[in-house]
């Protein structure tokens, strides 16, 4: 698996919510320069300068989440608690007299805090499910997000849903071609374009995979005709310049099962592939009324087993969070963590759901004209058996993680 060799950690606390990813070297941290979640730069200094961590580490208890936010800042800075002189990553180090002062940008932001599905009813749950959400400043990523978005191709007024695809309406759908070594057949999965460098998609489809083996193809409706659609210049192909798995994936666990992939050359956005829409502004929440219908696509398992040579398109519901939290706690995989992570959902029409060969495809939002990405397909039971939801991680609960790396990776792409 290729891996950025850039330390990447999410840090939440009470009182100073943090996303830290190093940009640069990886030897004498001290001084050196990290991105927080807000977009504004951080910096790697003695623990006992960062006020905020320093408060979290002398605490008299900690909680599980207080040891993973502190392994967290330490990570970052290729630090531990028990260095001799131990180093984090921080916002805001008050520095002694005799120091330089870090300057901080007082750029305009836009302060936005989310708010998680609403529960149906009260249950008690572990504290380490419990976390506050972080506030991102998006105006520090505009440079990343893309003009317009979610879109639909106007060519597809008409299309129904357990239908096929074919006046590609999703232009944003991406067909992930997998080589996997000692196999003669490529593996199939799907992703999304939400940006003219990058393609969203299940860090298990890309696990313990070299960046080499993977093909992306855009403007894909018909696999058999794949070929024609090239030369045509219909469709567009792609190489991976760089393949981005979450630092906490657990292949087993299924937890954090998201990637990025950074494109060898950028699609043009003008033209006929549109990019989908973050789900910047809001959180989905499936308990609103009218509200928990979602849209997928793939070229998985068709009814018949064999594998769709035609994209399909599927409407699903989003089962209720608490309904959905009674389903993930009978389960042997089972992470405290997925409670808020991931969302359940279970098909409109009987028989249809999303397949083998459909991992990392999106759940789709229809908000107002546009469609915005609220959860990436991880694992599920035998397709279309009805007898258990689908698994897909919840997006909103990654944006953080999504904007930083896709700025971290062009940072680092252009220098």
């Amino acid at each position: 698996m290729f891996r950025a060799r850039l330390s990447v950690c999410a840090v939440f606390t009470f009182v100073l919510p943090l996303f830290v990813v190093l940009v640069q070297g990886q030897r004498s941290m001290k001084g050196k320069a990290c991105i927080l979640m807000t977009g504004e730069p951080g910096r790697c200094i003695r623990l006992e300068d960062c006020t905020a961590i320093a408060a979290l580490v002398n605490r008299s208890v900690r909680y599980p989440s207080d040891s993973e936010k502190i392994r967290a800042v330490f990570g970052a800075c290729e630090s531990d608690e028990s260095a001799s002189d131990p180093i984090v990553c921080c916002k805001t180090p008050t520095l002694s007299p005799t120091r330089r002062r870090v300057v901080t940008s007082t750029a305009a932001s836009i302060p936005i805090t989310r708010t998680r599905p609403t529960r149906a009813r009260a249950t008690t749950i572990s504290t380490t499910t419990v976390r506050t959400r972080p506030v991102i400043k998006y105006d520090n990523f505009r440079e990343v997000l893309p003009p317009y978005c979610g879109i639909k191709n106007q060519l597809g007024n008409n299309v129904f849903f357990g239908a096929e695809d074919n006046d590609n309406v999703h232009s944003w759908a991406v067909y992930l071609e997998i080589r996997k070594p000692n196999s003669n057949r490529p593996g199939r999965c799907v992703g999304t374009f939400i940006q003219e460098n990058f393609v969203l998609t299940a860090a298990h489809c890309l696990h313990n995979l070299a960046k080499e083996n993977v093909k992306l193809f855009f403007g894909v409706t018909k696999l058999s005709k794949l070929e024609q659609c090239l030369i045509m210049n219909e469709c567009e192909e792609r190489a991976a310049a760089e393949v981005i798995i979450h630092e906490n994936y657990n292949f087993h666990a299924r937890t954090n099962d998201i990637a990025l992939i950074r494109l060898n050359n950028s699609i043009d956005i003008m033209g006929e592939i549109a990019p989908a829409c973050l789900p910047l502004n809001y959180t989905f929440d499936e308990s609103l009324a009218n509200d928990r219908r979602v849209v997928s696509f793939g070229w998985g398992e068709n009814e018949h087993g064999t594998m769709s040579d035609t994209k399909g398109i599927v409407m699903l519901n989003v089962v209720p969070q608490a309904e959905c939290e009674d389903y993930l706690k009978r389960q042997k995989r089972f992470n405290a963590s997925m409670i808020y992570s991931v969302m359940c959902t279970n098909s409109e029409i009987a028989g249809q759901d999303v397949c083998e060969g459909d991992s990392g495809a999106p759940m789709l939002h229809l908000r107002g004209k546009q469609y915005f990405v609220v959860g990436v397909v991880s694992f599920g039971p035998k397709c279309g058996a009805n007898i258990a939801p689908g698994i897909s991680l919840r997006v909103s609960e990654y944006i953080g993680w999504i904007l930083l790396n896709m700025k971290r990776s062009e940072l680092l792409a252009e220098n």
